[in-house]
Order: structure tokens, then sequence, then C-alpha cells
């Protein structure tokens, strides 16, 4: 099982870890003003607004930028070096960092179109990543 790093489950974002475990991607939404929101947060970062929805996203997007890796942060990352860590733009708008997975570092490029998947960690975490589209 790989034993890379969990994130911190706060309350706010529980429902985005939540929705995870269960292979389901979503992000925020302000009622008040419409403004899709990445990484969850208590508030809009838009209007200050303090009522967010969770929707289902897309899940698909497209790099904006992107870095190989090559030099584990962590034991546990080195079996997966190098590998591909980018922004990706998703279809709702919002920016999201994370890896890019099923991808050879010759076939990463700005522009590329990627769907989300998820990659398990102990406790059946799942951390949301990218993978090419076709």
């Amino acid at each position: 099982m790989n034993q890379k790093p969990l994130p911190e489950v706060k309350t706010f974002s529980a429902p985005y870890w939540s929705a995870a475990r269960e292979g389901r991607f979503v992000i925020q939404r302000c009622k008040a003003c419409g403004a899709y929101n990445f990484y969850p947060r208590p508030f809009c970062p838009q209007c200050f607004g303090l009522e967010l929805d969770w929707l289902e996203a897309s899940g698909e997007g497209e790099v904006l930028t992107y870095s190989v890796v090559y030099q584990a942060p962590y034991p546990s990352y080195a079996p997966d070096v190098p590998y591909i860590l980018a922004v990706i733009k998703l279809k709702e708008g919002p920016q999201m960092m994370a890896n890019v997975l099923n991808c050879p570092k010759e076939a990463i490029k700005v522009g590329l179109k990627v769907h989300v998947c998820f990659e398990e960690r102990q406790g059946a975490f799942k951390v949301p990543q990218f993978t090419p589209i076709g």
C-alpha cells in the first residue's frame, strides 16, 4: 500500500475528502456570487461569502504549467521518480496542483487535456490526481 503522506482533513474540507474516497471529484461553489472555488476553505475568496455548496465537478482540465520531479521529497515518493507535478486549470475555472499519472515525461505539455483519477493511499484514502485524455 502507498505510504505517501496524507492531507490534513479540516472540518470545512471533509466533504471534499469524503467524496474523493467514493471516487467523486467535488469543488465548492459560492451561493452568493456563484464562483467556483478550489482549494476547499470556509469562505468564498471572491466575495467572502460564507455559504458554499459542494458540486460534482466535470473532472476535466488542462495543464497550465508543470515540472518533472527527479528528487523525491520523501522516501515514499522514490518509486515514482521521475514524476510530473502540474498546475491544472479545471473546466469550471479554478486551478489546482496535482500529479499527472500515466503520462511519459516526453508527452507532457502545456495545454494537455487531462481528467481526474484517484490515487489510493493507506486507510482507503484517495487523492485526486490527473491522467491525459485519450
